[in-house]
């Protein structure tokens, strides 16, 4: 089965987000996104950093 990245991260945003994660403390976490929907039928995206994944997770 082919996969396909869901979203792309430049190297540069990739280097970046791997700085602000270790002063944070938080080395080897991960960054989630979340898409929810609003109440006017349109659509969030909520960032966040996590240290594990959940089980219904898709990590890329």
């Amino acid at each position: 089965m082919a996969t396909t990245s869901l979203i792309q991260v430049s190297e540069a945003a990739a280097d970046k987000l791997s700085e602000i994660l270790k002063e944070q403390g938080e080395d080897g976490g991960m960054l989630r996104v979340m898409v929810t929907p609003t109440p006017n039928g349109g659509f969030q995206h909520v960032l966040g950093v996590e240290s594990d994944p959940k089980d219904d997770d898709i990590v890329i």
